[in-house]
């Protein structure tokens, strides 16, 4: 990719300084665990689905079921490039987000060292970014939106330099649309100001292949696999993902919902980036380009979207950020040159976005969490169990296993999401697909499923030890179907626990509470 080179030697040094917190949460999460583990457990149905097409040609994550798990098209491809690693496939997302960050890193600062005229407000206006936007959770997550930042802000700062004729840009548009669906909320406006700027041929070829591209992979979805025609990810996340019979849900009361949800929290702070922006951006074409732009992905995703996750609302405040340091950086410069000043400006950026903050610093603690929880109960069922189950978690549980998951969230079980929206409530969907598919067993949170069969026996339950930082509930339920699968479940947690003496009070008997 074009201005894709080596940093300055000096800027290189800052790079090198700035990229020692990701060894330091590497380091603490390996003495904390023992081991590697992502923050997410999403990161390994990504590994998996890759894993099952480059070695087995089978589109999904076990050979008896078809399923498009992934939402993104290009991480999907990008590491089915690596499965065929004879070690080490594993950590391909861990190794790729480095790379990603020390690219991003180097565009953030040459741009910063083009707009500022100070050094040292040059490194902190860049350590302000890196702790609201979360980079380093992002990097040790082993998902994509760490991608999708660096290519929003080499958009940006491309439309903040008027560089409407670099095939660069182009080529970052083409890959945002083709690494997360929603990215087509920045892409499609930024095109249509590139064919206003005298850009149009680029332009129109840019979009040309985004829609023959994402065209021909629902085609192969929907014709080739017999799928739906959007991956299950992108439909399961969707605004309209609960509206149907079993919820009463309309349309539009959904997107009410969603606004309220992603208003409540962070995601309403960057109001803040907004209204300043547009404060500055006075005639500055350039400037209110990016305002423009900002402001429509910030409502799209205020709207449709998902936030408040630590994930898919970063590439909206990446934005914001590139936005507003565009039109306000000589006020920003001017009241910032003073120590004390620089002190306050920092603990607001700290303040406003004290969840990315935290979640960085306690990324070590969350891949503990999706170790206790999720580790340790596929530990569980591929080692002890040695049975199919239905599950709502099923990265780790999928990953290495020889035998099936039911998802029945949907993502990597194909028809699951249809058959239980379409279900009135307490319809009993949970009983007939575990009939259909004859399994026994399922490994669920209990808070998902209020119209959980009363047939289902509770064996035991999971209460992961610890602060409560990844997974969705800490409480992990355990059932079977007949009083004997009972008992073979009893005796696989029986010998789990003989085995691991250190969990012997991990998992408990349900009647032993």
């Amino acid at each position: 990719m074009q201005e894709v080179t080596l940093a300055h030697p000096d800027r290189a040094k800052t790079i090198i300084a700035l990229l020692l917190p990701v060894a330091i949460l590497l380091a603490a999460t390996w003495s904390i665990i023992g081991s590697f583990y992502y923050t997410l457990d999403d990161a390994y149905i990504h590994l998996q689905l890759a894993d099952m097409i480059a070695n087995r040609g089978h589109f999904g994550l076990h050979p008896d079921s078809t399923a498009a798990p992934s939402s993104s098209l290009l991480w999907t491809l990008w590491l089915t490039l690596w499965a065929r690693l004879p070690a080490g496939f594993d950590y391909v997302p861990l190794i790729t987000n480095i790379v990603i960050l020390t690219l991003l890193f180097n565009d953030l600062l040459r741009w910063l060292q083009q707009i500022t005229t100070s050094a040292r407000q040059q490194l902190w206006l860049l350590i302000a970014i890196i702790a609201s936007l979360n980079l380093y959770w992002l990097t040790l997550s082993g998902m994509e939106q760490l991608a999708q930042v660096w290519l929003t802000v080499r958009v940006a700062i491309a439309i903040s330099r008027g560089r409407w004729q670099d095939n660069s840009l182009y080529l970052a548009l083409t890959l945002l649309a083709l690494l997360r669906y929603e990215s087509l909320a920045l892409c499609l406006p930024v095109l249509i100001m590139a064919i206003r700027a005298g850009e149009a041929r680029k332009a129109l070829t840019t979009l040309a292949t985004l829609v023959l591209a994402l065209a021909a992979y629902s085609l192969f979805l929907h014709n080739s696999l017999g799928l739906t025609w959007l991956p299950a990810s992108v439909q399961i996340k969707s605004v309209f993902a609960e509206v149907g019979p079993r919820t009463g849900l309309s349309h539009g009361q959904a997107i009410v919902d969603n606004i309220r949800h992603v208003m409540s929290g962070q995601y309403s702070h960057y109001l803040i980036w907004l209204m300043l922006g547009w404060l500055y951006a006075g005639r500055n074409q350039a400037g209110r380009q990016l305002m423009a732009v900002a402001t429509l992905i910030y409502i799209a995703q205020a709207l449709f979207g998902r936030a408040n996750s630590g994930r898919y609302e970063i590439y909206v405040f990446a934005l914001c950020w590139i936005a507003l340091l565009h039109n306000a950086i000589p006020l920003i410069e001017q009241h910032t040159r003073r120590p004390a000043r620089m002190l306050i400006f920092m603990l607001a950026v700290l303040i406003l976005n004290v969840f990315s903050v935290a979640k960085s610093v306690t990324a070590p603690w969350a891949a503990q969490n999706i170790h206790d929880q999720q580790g340790q109960s596929a530990t569980l069922v591929k080692d002890y169990l040695k049975r199919p189950v239905a599950a709502n978690d099923i990265g780790l549980l999928t990953r290495h296993n020889h035998y099936s998951a039911l998802d029945l969230v949907g993502l990597g079980t194909a028809g699951v999401h249809e058959l239980r929206n379409a279900s009135a409530s307490g319809s009993g969907w949970v009983s007939t697909l575990l009939e259909q598919r004859q399994i026994h067993y399922a490994v669920v949170y209990d808070n998902w499923f209020p119209e959980w069969p009363d047939n289902l026996i509770r064996v035991a339950y999971a209460d992961m030890p610890g602060l409560l930082l990844a997974p969705a509930e800490r409480r992990v339920s355990f059932y079977a179907d007949t009083p004997a699968h009972a008992k073979n479940l009893l005796q696989a947690i029986n010998a789990y626990r003989k085995d691991h003496p250190d969990r012997t009070g991990w998992v408990i008997e349900h009647g032993h509470e």
